[in-house]
């Protein structure tokens, strides 16, 4: 159970971010973006292990870095300071 967890959660994260690059809807509405990514890694912390913790964070922060403007790894840094 833990390793089909891991992967869903790695899962919802590639999803997450293809939704905040491709959908503006929320955007539009709510005149911010929401981020998605943040919160799962949350739930990672709380839920599973600190190795699927860390591979989220750097996957998640990875595939939105390459579908944004941001440099490449930058949201790594982020993402890691949100789980401590």
């Amino acid at each position: 159970m833990n390793l089909l967890n891991s992967i869903l959660i790695l899962l919802t994260a590639l999803v997450g971010v293809y939704l905040e690059s491709s959908y503006g809807g929320a955007r539009h509405l709510f005149g911010a973006q929401i981020d998605l990514i943040p919160p799962l890694i949350v739930y990672a912390a709380l839920r599973s292990s600190i190795v699927t913790m860390a591979i989220l964070a750097v996957v998640g922060g990875l595939c939105f870095d390459s579908l944004s403007l941001n440099p490449l790894g930058i949201t790594i840094c982020r993402l890691c300071r949100t789980s401590q």
